[in-house]
């Protein structure tokens, strides 16, 4: 899709053309599902929903029961780092 430009050598009917352009790019905003008046709220609101989403998927980093609670990798690590060497019976570590 190129840049939509209206400039001083552009004719009334090459700008009506470029607005309508404009509208069909834009989409019909009466077809989103929601009370949003424009693109931009539309997209705030998507937003805001994705990072309540994420937040709530998220646990609480004091609630692991690890000493390292930065993150959740630190975490991860340090149990990594407590479990004790497992081999097979062929003598192959299991755990690298």
């Amino acid at each position: 899709m190129s840049l939509i430009n209206v400039d001083l050598s552009t004719t009334i009917a090459s700008w009506r053309d470029k607005t309508n352009q404009l509208g069909i790019l834009q989409g019909d905003l009466t077809s989103l599902t929601d009370s949003a008046t424009s693109l931009v709220v539309a997209i705030n609101k998507i937003r805001s929903d994705v990072d309540s989403d994420i937040s709530s998927l998220q646990p609480s980093l004091s609630s692991l029961t690890t000493t390292d609670k930065s993150s959740l990798v630190s975490s991860i690590n340090e149990l990594n780092r407590r479990l004790p060497n497992v081999y097979n019976a062929s003598g192959t570590l299991l755990n690298t």
